[in-house]
């Protein structure tokens, strides 16, 4: 294989992109912090480990929809930079923050396998201000580190599958660390990742290059780094283990039609590519192109990048599955006439991992969502390459025309969506009933602290959806100050606990669904002082009368 050089030129480049990278994914990375009630439970946990003594837990988060716990390493790291960088929110987010960032440059690496130095370099740079990419390097949470250890993952496996590194084991640790870190973090990847090595390794066998030590450092390293989930099952006799086959039989039984699963999970992933590339359809959830629904349009209509109304759902639809198709048919095509061998085993691994990763998420059909896709990531920079090399084959004169104006619109619009989103963060508008952001939950707090006079604890009530979404990560802001939070939920409860304790109340409200001032009542309350932070108003209640 002919050997892509890094000149002195892409490495400027490749220091540019990942400048860029670095800006988007911290410029005002506190004050925007999501943190949400699952980012402030991680941070109670590590707070209990740093502050209270606490052991280091031997499970980690549980698996959205059932009771089966992740490994703990997401924990590790957030208590590493706990202890080396202090113990706040957005000091917990700098692991995902940090791994974001290095799998810019290991994204390179990985694509000129078998891309040119150049094409390589373009599709990083999509990837680089890519929405997806920058919003989900800018909050702590335990998927948000998978692009960088897929990435490790295989381009690992592919220097094993190097026969010049039959001997050369560093790459076996790499690949076992990888794997020992990638299953705990999301549940698909407990099932992908092993399956794919056992692929590989069964390649391997076939051709007769199989290096059975390297085999056993790199699942030896994997289960090292999965010791204290281990130890928990040995302590529990396999609590764990039964809730994922608990949680894998409810999943499963959730998919009568698997018809309609498969094209949803086809059609979510055609979404998905274009999203990656060009940042259109800034939204969560995907929607099958045969059913269209008029509620996800309607609910999704109106944000930076999303399409405004069912035809142009359908139009974006459409076109996604165009370039995912004859993407795939090119990726097909390329791996079928491809001689050289290393470039070979790249387009078969891409093609294993991505056909392993789409059986694995038929059984989440029913409620999957844009965030499910971040294990394919790389795969619609992939496609978008293999469009690139054919049109380069076709025509060149005529690509080299063109390219720059493509290339320049979808630059612009990933530019245009990530610049839009950040308006409302600017304008501190984001803080809703879905959204508690800590710059401006850490002003709410303040206030409640300033206005709970020496009291060491207070009560917070008000309107359901806001005392949920804001309520936890008011009282661990609160806590740390020495100010206790409890959680009123009627009207009878506030009366109770302020005519006993005469302790202050606070209630939270959307601003534009109140109207109260001063002097006025709520739940029997008279307001003493109230603050608006845009969308959320608080309210400083006292003098509770029947």
């Amino acid at each position: 294989m002919k050997i892509n050089k890094i000149s002195k030129y892409h490495v400027l480049v490749l220091l540019l992109i990942i400048t860029v990278g670095i800006f988007l994914r911290t410029y005002h990375f506190k004050d925007w912090l999501q943190f949400n009630p699952d980012q402030v439970r991680d941070a109670t946990v590590i707070n209990d480990v740093i502050s209270h003594g606490k052991a280091l837990p031997l499970l980690g988060t549980i698996a959205g929809g059932t009771n089966f716990h992740l490994g703990p390493i997401f924990y590790y790291f957030q208590y590493i930079a706990a202890i080396v960088f202090g113990n706040s929110p957005e000091k917990l987010a700098y692991p995902d923050l940090f791994f974001s960032i290095l799998a810019i440059p290991l994204l390179f690496l990985f694509l000129k396998k078998y891309f040119s130095n150049s094409v390589s370099l373009a599709l990083v740079t999509l990837f680089s201000v890519s929405y997806f990419a920058v919003i989900n390097s800018r909050f702590a949470w335990n998927p948000n580190s998978i692009p960088f250890f897929v990435l490790l993952f295989l381009y690992a496996l592919l220097e094993i599958m190097n026969p010049k590194n039959r001997e050369v084991y560093h790459w076996s640790l790499l690949a076992g660390l990888a794997l020992g870190v990638g299953i705990q973090l999301h549940t698909l990847l407990l099932l992908i990742l092993p399956v794919v090595t056992i692929i590989v390794l069964v390649y391997l066998t076939k051709k007769k290059n199989v290096n059975w030590k390297s085999a056993v450092i790199v699942f030896l390293f994997a289960i090292f780094l999965n010791i204290p989930q281990i130890l928990s099952e040995i302590k529990t006799h396999g609590v764990n283990t039964s809730e994922f086959f608990v949680g894998s039989t409810t999943q499963t039984n959730k998919f009568t039609d698997i018809g309609y699963n498969i094209e949803n999970i086809i059609s979510c992933q055609a979404e998905f590519n274009l999203h990656m590339i060009s940042s259109y359809e800034n939204k969560e959830r995907c929607a099958s192109i045969l059913n269209a629904e008029k509620s996800v349009i309607k609910k999704y209509a109106g944000v930076p990048g999303n399409f405004s109304n069912e035809y142009l759902f359908i139009l974006s639809e459409i076109l996604g599955i165009l370039f995912s198709l004859g993407g795939y048919i090119l990726l097909a095509y390329y791996f079928y006439k491809e001689k050289d061998s290393l470039k070979r085993d790249f387009l078969g691994l891409i093609i294993v991992f991505n056909l392993v990763s789409m059986v694995a998420l038929v059984p989440v059909a029913s409620h999957i969502t844009m965030r499910y896709f971040i294990i394919l990531f790389f795969m619609p920079l992939a496609l978008l390459g293999f469009w690139i090399k054919f049109l380069i084959e076709k025509n060149r004169k005529i690509f080299m025309a063109v390219a720059p104006i493509v290339f320049g619109i979808l630059l612009m619009t990933n530019l245009f969506v990530v610049v839009k989103s950040a308006v409302p963060y600017m304008q501190g508008l984001v803080n809703d009933a879905n959204n508690s952001i800590l710059g401006e939950t850490q002003l709410m707090a303040d206030f409640i602290i300033n206005n709970s006079g020496n009291q060491s604890v207070a009560y917070m009530t008000g309107e359901k959806f806001y005392v949920k979404r804001f309520f936890p990560a008011l009282g661990y802001i609160s806590e740390r100050s020495g100010l206790r939070f409890v959680k009123l939920m009627n009207e009878n409860s506030v009366l109770k606990q302020q005519s006993a304790q005469q302790l202050p109340i606070f209630y939270i409200a959307n601003t534009g669904a109140t109207n109260y001032k001063t002097g006025d009542i709520i739940d029997n309350c008279v307001i003493i002082s109230l603050s608006k932070f845009n969308n959320i108003t608080i309210f400083n209640l006292k003098n509770c009368e029947k």
